[in-house]
């Protein structure tokens, strides 16, 4: 085999070899992936709707009214937004806050809250939604990563 041929081969194993590693290691793309899903959140914050009202979010998921038993035993409550009154939970899902989650393990990229509220609240009204636009701008940051190491 001639060695421009030998050359030619050994820059497309080291290439595919780069390939292989970042696949299975996604810390390169993390800070990518991070500021997407906390602009995801930063999203669905945003759209809460008032304490009264049942809306869909930012994502499709749909948050219910807060109830009349709970306005009335809480009524510094009464004007608000779901979800946004201390602000505790929405910082939480900004990188580096306090209950804030932001980490690789493996071929995994974790970012949200570790609050005991969050965890409770989002069977209420789901933080974590799945929907098709923040899978299309995680894949296309994965897929670009993966194939280019940027």
């Amino acid at each position: 085999m001639p060695t421009a041929e030998i050359s030619g081969l050994k820059k497309q194993v080291k290439q595919l070899q780069a390939i292989a590693t970042r696949t299975s290691d996604l810390t390169g793309v993390a800070s990518k992936l991070y500021a997407i899903a906390q602009k995801d959140f930063t999203q669905r914050f945003q759209s809460s709707p008032s304490v009264k009202s049942s809306a869909e979010v930012y994502g499709g998921a749909r948050w219910q009214r807060l109830s009349e038993a709970y306005l009335k035993r809480n009524p510094n409550r009464q004007g608000g937004k779901q979800l946004i009154d201390t602000g505790e939970l929405r910082r939480s899902f900004l990188r580096g806050k306090p209950g804030n989650i932001a980490r690789v393990v493996g071929g995994t990229v974790e970012f949200g809250s570790s609050l005991q509220k969050a965890v409770w609240l989002d069977k209420k009204r789901p933080l974590v939604v799945e929907h098709e636009e923040l899978a299309k701008l995680a894949g296309d940051a994965i897929e670009t990563y993966i194939s280019t190491g940027k």
